[in-house]
């Protein structure tokens, strides 16, 4: 009698990963703080899969709805990016400044 047949090795692979991925993360399941920001994220990328399947989107691109989604949201999320016209003046400001420090390095350089 074989120990592990064909229909348990799956399973039991699948039980081993959980837990040795429980262990290794278990100081960040300790404090709740990660919950809400990734139930939210999964809900961005679902929202976006649905809309661009509503869109008619082809297939293959209906995952590129979802990754869009996401970056909204973890931009929204991390980089404190708001949708105002604030935040844009404020954002075309940096670009700005970026766009000069970059012009007055290449004339140093030279």
């Amino acid at each position: 009698m074989k120990l592990m047949s064909g229909s348990l090795r799956m399973p039991a692979a699948a039980a081993f990963a959980t837990i040795a991925a429980t262990l290794c993360l278990a100081p960040a399941f300790l404090i709740g703080s990660w919950f809400l920001p990734t139930a939210f994220g999964v809900l961005f990328v679902g929202a976006g899969c649905e809309l661009a399947r509503r869109m008619s989107a082809s297939r293959s691109t209906v995952p590129l709805g979802g990754l869009a989604a996401l970056a909204l949201y973890l931009l929204w999320r991390y980089a404190r990016l708001c949708f105002s016209s604030a935040c844009l003046d404020r954002l075309l400001g940096a670009a700005h400044v970026l766009r000069t420090a970059g012009r007055s390095a290449d004339d140093a350089a030279l």
